[in-house]
């Protein structure tokens, strides 16, 4: 006869098995329409806790696929209008990636969301190699690449790809969507800093003061030129596109 467990250890076990395969889910999760008086908006986690005040379920797919809103297709007019309040809360040692994962069951399971993936020709930002050449460090042998956002305008990346650097710019940072063309392989260990304009973080980005010690920050496309040796220059491209099939509001809970 084997020992018995008890029903508590038996979920943390079964957690754990799901954090290390990869396939993971929130333990609970609440969705409820946003209060018409909250003005406090954004995303956070703590510890275990993931929290979204007053997010739109087109932020939710943009976060949780690696694309710009532009490319969602199809979409109701509520996907971008409506804002919900979620808390959820992340099994033990879920890593960030398995967050987005997490996202997209979410997605499928409380808001019904079904879509197909095309191919679409709009405009984009390729990011290229400035004359000049590239700026970046070389990364030391680690594992997981981080992608750390410091507030609007500042980013810290750890062993970092060029194709997972474009790809963190469609989470809402610009206004159309990014692609990679450096052919810069391997990875790198980078600090970007800029002032951000009205056209960036969903058009809050021009709602920032002025840095408190008077300094002057560089636009972004200056930014990445003098700090990183790259550009990002505006152009057209086949991209993909999420093609919504069915999604719906959520009940709330």
């Amino acid at each position: 006869m084997g020992v018995p467990v008890v029903l508590g250890q038996a979920n943390a076990l079964q957690n754990k098995a799901q954090v290390e395969s990869g396939d993971v889910s929130f333990e609970v999760a609440t969705i409820k329409p946003s209060p018409p008086t909250d003005s406090a908006d954004g995303m956070v986690t703590n510890g275990r806790r993931f929290k979204i005040l007053r997010g739109r379920v087109a932020f939710l797919m943009s976060f949780a696929y690696d694309i710009q809103p532009r490319q969602i297709v199809n979409a109701p007019g509520w996907l971008s209008e409506d804002k919900f309040d979620i808390e959820a809360l992340m099994p033990e040692g879920s890593n960030y990636e398995q967050l987005k994962g997490m996202v997209r069951r979410l997605l499928a399971e409380r808001f019904g969301l079904k879509f197909h993936r095309e191919r679409k020709e709009m405009p984009v930002y390729a990011l290229t190699v400035a004359k000049g050449g590239a700026k970046l460090t070389a990364s030391k042998p680690r594992e997981g690449a981080n992608f750390a956002g410091r507030g609007m305008g500042h980013l810290t990346v750890l062993y970092g790809d060029m194709a997972g650097f474009a790809r963190w710019f469609n989470g809402g940072v610009l206004d159309r969507p990014v692609v990679d063309e450096t052919g810069l392989a391997g990875t790198f260990d980078f600090t970007l800093n800029w002032m951000p304009d009205n056209s960036q973080y969903y058009g809050m980005g021009g709602m920032m003061p002025p840095p408190a010690d008077g300094s002057v920050l560089p636009s972004l496309f200056t930014a990445m030129q003098e700090q990183l040796g790259l550009r990002l220059e505006p152009t057209k491209a086949n991209v993909d596109v999420l093609v919504i099939d069915h999604v719906e509001r959520p009940s709330e809970n």
